[in-house]
């Protein structure tokens, strides 16, 4: 791919991961508010948005930053490039997981 077009992937990929991201980690934040209401509890607010954003920034850009660091290319042609396509992933698939684990249980 030309650089222009690398980029332009890169980049929508990683705003995908951070949207997906962010999601689920308001809706598990959002339990965590219901259940503090229901004991009583103040809502947390501001931290929410902290917590939700700051977490899905860092993790979407780690994971970005680990498959597109050197060349854009996503290590084709590397026998190890699993170990750059795996953090991505699973830095959207662990909220994913935490949230559906905790959601029930909150």
């Amino acid at each position: 791919l030309p650089l222009q077009a690398a980029m332009v992937c890169a980049g929508l990929n990683a705003w995908t991961h951070l949207f997906y991201i962010v999601t689920y980690l308001w809706t598990l934040l959002y339990a965590i508010d219901v259940a503090r209401t229901v004991r009583d509890l103040p809502p947390l607010g501001w931290i929410n948005h902290a917590v939700a954003w700051g977490l899905g920034g860092a993790l979407a850009g780690g994971g970005a930053a680990i498959l597109y660091a050197p060349d854009l290319q996503c290590h084709h042609g590397d026998p190890y490039n699993y170990l750059y396509v795996l953090p991505n992933y699973m830095a959207s698939l662990l909220p994913m997981l935490t949230v559906m684990v905790a959601n029930p249980l909150l």
